[in-house]
């Protein structure tokens, strides 16, 4: 675990300063902070032979990390608490967790036995103690424990990403759209981010609990924030002075901090 200072820049937006830069062996492609905001999960981007480390972040500690090797993996996230989280690679779910805080992490691999072997996994994420996955097909798939019980949702777009947040699951979908899901899994609204003049994948997406606002990372590298009942407006031009794409982002709700990474594995944190 290497950390790096950098030099300040300038961005077109409030957030004004790039603190640290840190580094995981073969770089990070994707973040999740726990329930607590005390613990950062972090997955390598090395596809075939994915690192994930679970990390103190404040005192910038490793506490845990494991190989999985494979075909590629591509989302992972926190689940009901600090002690349990998920990864997610084509049609496998893996989750690993633990009874009290000082025991090691366990592993087990998730049963998929409902799945159709020709779609594939896009994303999981945890709302109201309730483990979910999308898919290509567009499907929403529910969890018990480690069982894939049944399909609860269905869009006309493959979705690309899901985020639980207090304001219920937000589920993004290939055509750009953002859909607002209750903690029931029933479908609240619809929220569109761009105009059909100004379309683009929405790569990732985030929930500020501070705010009350939701971020949204699109692929020409911009962040851009809205209100449930209001426009998105831009916020920054992520990266583009570090000429790396913006693969993830996450909240550091404890202290009002953006942490990015990029397509050259480092982790960024944004300072306002």
């Amino acid at each position: 675990f290497l950390s790096l200072p950098i030099n300040s820049f300038s961005l077109i937006s409030e957030l004004t300063t790039s603190i640290y830069v840190y580094l995981f062996q073969d770089g990070v492609s994707t973040l999740s902070f726990s329930p607590s905001g005390e613990l950062l999960l972090t997955m390598g981007n090395n596809e075939m032979n994915s690192t994930i480390g679970v990390y103190k972040w404040r005192e910038r500690r490793l506490l845990f990390t494991a190989t999985l090797p494979g075909l590629g993996f591509y989302d992972c996230s926190f689940l009901s608490s600090d002690n349990s989280f998920g990864i997610y690679g084509k049609d496998l779910v893996h989750f690993w967790t633990k009874s009290e805080s000082h025991e090691p992490y366990r592993h087990y691999r998730g049963s998929t036995n409902l799945f159709p072997s020709q779609l594939q996994m896009t994303s999981i994420a945890c709302v109201d103690g309730a483990v979910v996955t999308g898919s290509t097909s567009g499907a929403l798939w529910l969890w018990e424990g480690r069982v894939l019980v049944k399909r609860v949702e269905v869009f006309r777009f493959p979705i690309t990403k899901l985020f639980a947040s207090s304001a219920g699951l937000f589920v993004s979908t290939q055509d750009g759209t953002i859909h607002l899901l209750s903690k029931e899994l029933a479908l609240q609204q619809r929220l569109d981010l761009f105009s059909r003049s100004d379309s683009h994948d929405i790569e990732t997406l985030c929930w500020d609990t501070n705010q009350e606002k939701l971020l949204v990372g699109d692929s020409s590298n911009c962040l851009r924030e809205m209100g449930l009942n209001s426009a998105s407006k831009f916020v920054m031009g992520c990266h583009s002075t570090c000429h790396s794409a913006l693969t993830d982002f996450t909240i550091d709700t404890l202290n009002d901090n953006i942490i990015t990474v990029g397509e050259d594995g480092f982790v960024r944190k944004w300072d306002k």
